[in-house]
């Protein structure tokens, strides 16, 4: 959108101090009708954290720049005196048309200053504007003017002389959004105060156009298809309902990102008002300072993680959005019937459910051989009610899927038998997922070993059993070897992947309390990806060093608010950087490393 573009000549001032966006003071001066501001905490200290992690990576040595950002900054912008580098910087985005401006004018850039006459003599022509206090200058490589005003510890900068002609009350942010912009380096705040008096009549009016559409197309289709006309539009409409919520509830949103020495941190977070029904909802919401990885055993894993659920919380969500849809529904009589009665397993499992612990495991075995897709799944609340309310729930997708194929035999079967496995005094139910495909086409056959790659040749097994009064054990495409392991550590309730080095470094980076947390490892996707690579006759020497730490994720409340963190350690991103220059001077003819893995165990 033309809203979100900088004129080129704020781009040269602004966009290189936007590493660092305002604390407090800089928000006193911000417009309070403002619909985007981003800041900079202490231009100098942010300017010494990315030297610094650009060294770390050899980055400075191909960017020179790189090694002093704001000095390089300031010499590009020719914004040298006057300026205050332990201050803050904010760039503010306004309403053009409530301003009456442009799209590209509706910019104002708050600059830390100690003196703003010396900031003045930065720009050779600055003469007086029409607006008392206010000085009009000449932007770097622009051709339109810029103005600029005194706002005492800030230098105010717009293309549009309305903006910075008088100095506002300043925004008022608060609930966890006022903690991020304190705290963090830098931060990107949207005001939906404001945003939303733009955001929800567009967004009714895409609503009232989707509708329309519904009962163009299924209006004119023959009589059995515009029977579901009444659905589409119940589902259409819900789907709108849960945007316009959140719109309706949220106060504020903030992304922030801060560096230190293990990594990257970012978080995302959105501020509900307290008495709004999601604000309630997400107060409701307990946490746990628990590693959701308990009983996993120590394997290797591309992805693991875990969270905890409130059955009473999440089936009044669930309710809440799938009872109109599930009305309609049963208006369909038999038609219906078989997605009324997906929907009731899924919701069977939700009633039963306190959380879920997984882990995707890292293949090893040959290609077309053994299973791509290998889980370790511990299921929290009632066990014995999961495991049956997971027959039900795969066996009611079969018949819905099959419903909405207008009656063909679903793509899928799965069969149950129970107990057909004992492990250390364990009888484990068994599940098959065979794949109903009769290969007549090219494409039908390529499906069709695109599956049995990923599932191997017998199509999806595993087993399932409660091992206690709170956990259901399920494993999917591992072989003796892993039920065994996984069997023990969940009896156990082993804690070695949470005491590991690299998740422990992860951890100690995100939030303690949450409510989710999961694990990437992309230091073994790519060894299990290189060695497919290989196995598929395309060799790339590529290492990865072993060990490396995962990114981590985590999801969390805190009253009316809800947030997700995300942590990328400094060794991970320095061994992926390592790792494409491997492949690059290979991919150039100039050679490589060896192979490599790395793994998630413990340490």
């Amino acid at each position: 959108m033309k809203r979100f573009r900088f004129t080129a000549s704020l781009m040269v001032v602004a966009v290189a101090f936007s590493a660092v966006l305002a604390r407090g003071q800089v928000l006193d001066s911000v417009p309070g009708d403002a619909l985007l501001v981003v800041k900079v905490t202490n231009l100098a200290n942010v300017s010494a954290k990315v030297a610094k992690f650009a060294n770390t990576l050899g980055l400075d040595q191909f960017e020179p720049k790189l090694a002093d950002p704001l000095g390089a900054v300031q010499e590009s912008s020719g914004v040298r005196a006057g300026l205050d580098p332990a201050g803050d910087l904010a760039i503010v985005m306004v309403d053009p048309a409530k301003n009456g401006l442009a799209e590209d004018d509706s910019v104002l850039v708050l600059i830390p200053i100690t003196d703003y006459a010396a900031f003045l003599g930065n720009f050779k022509d600055a003469a007086n504007a029409e607006a008392a206090g206010v000085s009009k200058v000449t932007m770097p490589d622009s051709p339109k003017p810029g103005y600029v005003a005194d706002w005492g510890k800030y230098a105010a900068l717009s293309p549009a002389e309305v903006l910075v002609g008088k100095k506002p009350t300043g925004v008022k942010v608060g609930g966890l959004s006022a903690k991020q912009l304190n705290e963090k380096d830098v931060v990107v705040y949207g005001n939906f105060k404001e945003l939303k008096k733009l955001l929800t009549p567009e967004l009714e009016k895409v609503r009232g156009q989707a509708i329309a559409d519904i009962d163009k197309k299924m209006g004119a289709e023959a009589e059995d298809k515009a029977r579901y006309a009444p659905l589409a539009k119940v589902v259409v409409n819900q789907l709108f309902s849960i945007a316009s919520s959140f719109l309706r509830d949220v106060d504020g949103a903030t992304f922030a990102v801060n560096l230190n020495d293990d990594g990257i941190a970012a978080t995302l977070l959105a501020d509900f008002e307290a008495g709004s029904y999601i604000g309630k909802q997400f107060s409701a919401l307990k946490s746990t300072d628990d590693s959701l990885l308990t009983g996993l055993p120590a394997e290797k894993y591309l992805v693991l993680g875990g969270w905890s659920a409130d059955p009473e919380i999440f089936g009044k969500l669930i309710d809440d959005i799938l009872d109109p849809a599930v009305t309609e529904l049963n208006a369909l009589g038999e038609e219906g019937a078989p997605i009324v009665k997906f929907v009731e397993a899924f919701r069977k499992g939700i009633d039963v459910s306190e959380g879920q612990t997984i882990g995707l495991v890292a293949p090893t075995g040959q290609i077309g051989q053994a299973a791509l897709i290998q889980a370790i799944i511990l299921q929290h609340g009632e066990p014995k009610a999961i495991n049956a309310s997971m027959q039900e729930y795969v066996t009611s997708m079969e018949g819905m899927m099959s419903a909405l194929g207008g009656g063909q035999p679903s793509l899928t079967a799965t069969t149950f038998k129970p107990a057909a496995k004992t492990v250390d005094g364990v009888a484990f139910d068994e599940f098959k997922t065979a794949f109903n495909i009769n290969p007549g086409t090219p494409e039908e056959q390529q499906a069709l070993q695109f599956l049995n790659l990923l599932y191997g040749p017998n199509g999806a097994t595993g087993y399932s059993a409660p091992v206690d009064d709170n956990t259901l054990l399920v494993v999917s495409g591992g072989d003796d070897a892993m039920l065994q392991s996984a069997l023990a550590a969940a009896k156990a309730k082993d804690q070695s992947l949470a005491k590991g080095e690299g998740i422990s470094l992860v951890a100690r980076n995100l939030p303690l309390n949450r409510v989710g947390a999961f694990y990437i490892d992309l230091g073994e996707i790519g060894s299990t990806a290189l060695n497919y690579a290989g196995q598929f006759g395309i060799p790339i020497n590529v290492q990865l060093p072993p060990g490396l730490p995962p990114i981590g994720v985590t999801l969390a409340t805190e009253g009316p608010a809800a947030r997700v963190d995300c942590f990328v350690p400094t060794t991970l991103i320095q061994s992926l950087v390592a790792a494409g220059m491997q492949a690059a001077m290979q991919f150039q003819g100039g050679g490589g490393g060896g192979g490599g893995g790395g793994g998630m165990g413990p340490n």
